[in-house]
């Protein structure tokens, strides 16, 4: 039965770690250490010193009253067996830590965060992965990288200079029909290539890593890896893990160049730009992209989005006059960090802004127009199936696949962000605008801090959410 819902009679006297828990220290901005539980199911639980030194504790050997007697004397300040058995109750019961897990449920039987499954279809398990991040992490040694970013930077260059001043070698529409089937598995391929940057990155750092798979994420069809275990590298090994798939598909702009050169052919120009136009989207630090867990390392903050908007209620009650908002743990990092998670709220926020006027502006447009522009791609998929066009048939076939895929994913978001929406809505209306009732649970005289999920890192141009802050 779930130690969750279990309800005995007595504490337990003995308490002990589930096997298969370690815990290495955490390299983030808080003002004090950290460390990540990391559990054997995948998940990474950020936790305080305090906590850190209670852990260390529970190997089962000693009971309540010899733990409460070492705890005091580290802390230098009193501590009893029912505080231990209280902090084990809050902090690790609700995580399933423990071997055998005491006595009573908690207060909110919702709150306990368990494993969810992964999401999205499995494409290439880490075994079969592995092999080549083995090789292709070859690339990330000094000898190898630094020549070719000068490489692929020199590309850029002679490009752009090219495309800018020179005269046009032909733009998208002089692209035969019968190249673009190439073209887009020549897409398809570089994003996977984009994917094993962030595996071969974790490679190099003698870093276990997950899969790869597909999935939906928002609008967007994705494929992501599966680097959880970044989160015990420090964060310098972090942040090359993260720009580890950008570097892999900017290696392959250097082909690209000498290919348009050879050949003249414009369609080594457009995946060229592509590329370029990919590597910018997945700078993108508002939505689950690398540009997301990229600012999250350079900041030294998981849980960005979640923590962010924990740090701007603090600061609308302030500005409102409204009671103080109790801070977390967790949330005392440097003031530097803090400016920078500052900006980052600011910054989602007016994002989230434009992209709902986008929306508003653009998706009634779209949606009274997708059957004509169904009926369009329909016909001339079978206008180029008679006439013996099997590419320009296939591409029609594709753009009809993609444009459907987007009109249900739209909806799927709407739906998810809608409900959230409203709920906010109602709440702001029955409190009147007022920060009364916006506080954090009271952690209780004496507590030894709380436990946070470093949750799962996927590593792609468009990833996945994790788990939410508790």
């Amino acid at each position: 039965m779930d130690a969750i819902h279990t309800v005995m009679n007595r504490p337990v006297a003995f308490p002990k770690l589930r096997p298969g828990i370690s815990i290495v220290p955490f390299f983030s901005s808080a003002d004090e250490k950290t460390y990540l539980v990391l559990l054997s199911d995948g998940r990474s639980l950020q936790t305080t010193r305090r906590l850190y030194e209670l852990i260390t504790h529970l190997d089962g050997s000693n009971p309540l009253d010899e733990i409460a007697r070492s705890l005091s004397e580290l802390w230098d300040c009193p501590v009893r067996p029912a505080d231990v058995q209280a902090w084990i109750e809050r902090y690790l019961t609700p995580y399933d830590l423990l071997e055998t897990a005491s006595c009573r449920p908690t207060s909110d039987p919702s709150s306990p965060l368990k494993p969810k499954a992964p999401k999205g279809i499995p494409l290439i398990p880490a075994r079969h992965a592995l092999p080549l991040s083995r090789r292709l992490c070859l690339l990330f040694r000094p000898l190898f990288c630094l020549p070719l970013l000068w490489a692929s930077m020199a590309c850029h260059g002679l490009l752009y200079y090219e495309f800018l001043s020179g005269p046009s070698a032909g733009g998208a529409a002089s692209i035969p029909a019968s190249g673009l089937p190439a073209g887009y598995l020549l897409i398809l391929f570089s994003v996977l290539f984009h994917e094993f940057g962030h595996l071969s990155a974790c490679t190099y750092f003698n870093c276990p890593h997950g899969e790869i798979r597909f999935g939906l994420y928002l609008v967007f069809p994705v494929f992501y890896a599966n680097v959880s275990p970044a989160w015990r590298l420090s964060r310098k090994q972090r942040i090359v893990v993260d720009l580890g798939g950008m570097y892999f598909q900017m290696l392959l702009t250097i082909p690209l160049f000498f290919l348009f050169h050879a050949t003249g052919g414009p369609l080594w120009r457009l995946l060229f730009l592509e590329l370029d136009a990919m590597i910018l989207f997945s700078l993108n630090p508002f939505l689950r992209f690398d540009g997301y867990w990229l600012c999250s390392d350079l900041l030294g903050v998981p849980n960005l989005g979640s923590r962010s908007r924990l740090l701007m209620r603090r600061l609308w009650g302030r500005l409102l006059g409204g009671p103080s908002i109790e801070e977390a743990p967790l949330l005392k990092i440097r003031p530097g960090a803090r400016l920078g998670l500052a900006i980052y709220a600011i910054g989602t926020y007016l994002f989230g802004g434009l992209v709902l006027v986008f929306l508003c502006r653009i998706l009634p447009a779209r949606i009274q127009a997708f059957p004509a522009d169904v009926g369009e791609l329909v016909r001339e998929a079978l206008f180029a199936w008679s006439h013996g066009n099997v590419g320009g048939a296939t591409v029609k076939l594709l753009q009809l696949l993609f444009l459907c895929v987007m009109l249900l994913a739209t909806g799927r978001m709407l739906v998810r962000a809608g409900r959230p929406a409203a709920r906010g809505a109602k709440r702001l209306v029955r409190e009147g605008l007022s920060f009364r009732r916006i506080r954090l649970r009271d952690k209780g005289r004496g507590s030894p801090g709380r436990m946070s999920p470093a949750f799962r890192r996927p590593r792609s141009c468009s990833g996945r959410p994790g788990p939410r802050h508790p």
